[in-house]
């Protein structure tokens, strides 16, 4: 999908889901219109029921998407926040898993789990101590944080 949609502009995909937008509707219904065409020349179809248009916001790879910019999804945010401390290097990995669609909303977010990371070394043994659970409840403390990434706007760079 990626390769058959690369260059139109405003459009994302990700696996079989695909995103269009832009500023106006007039350039959305182009782009959209200019994503189905594509989409049928090669055979492929999509579902009207899945389909969700103009609307205000969207939830797509477990981020919110809105007109202030990308916001972490609640729900998603929930089974970090209530996951429990890790028992083994297993669910230690899943967690930090989880952890990294939200990267970019936790600042210094490797200088924090540097505690949890060291217990990934091969050699060493695992040891659950107060530093790795201090990391633990404070990167879900800042996950919880109110943080927005907004969207990039090019009126606002001044060149010299």
């Amino acid at each position: 999908m990626d390769q058959l949609l690369r260059g139109f502009p405003g459009v994302q995909c990700s696996l079989d889901d695909i995103l269009v937008m832009r500023r106006t509707d007039k350039d959305l219904l182009k782009n959209l219109d200019a994503t189905l065409q594509r989409l049928g020349e090669c055979g492929l179809w999509v579902r009207k029921d899945k389909c969700e248009c103009f609307e205000p916001s969207v939830e797509y790879f477990r981020h919110i998407i809105d007109a202030a910019g990308l916001h972490k999804a609640p729900s998603k945010v929930k089974a970090i926040v209530d996951a429990p401390a890790p028992q083994n290097i297993s669910q230690l990995c899943s967690f930090l898993g989880l952890l990294n669609y939200y990267r970019r909303f936790i600042p210094q977010l490797e200088t924090l789990l540097k505690p949890l990371r060291e217990l990934l070394c091969q050699n060493k043994a695992w040891k659950w101590a107060e530093a790795c659970d201090d990391a633990f409840k404070k990167v879900k403390a800042v996950l919880t944080g109110s943080v927005l990434l907004t969207h990039f706007d090019l009126t606002s760079i001044t060149y010299m």
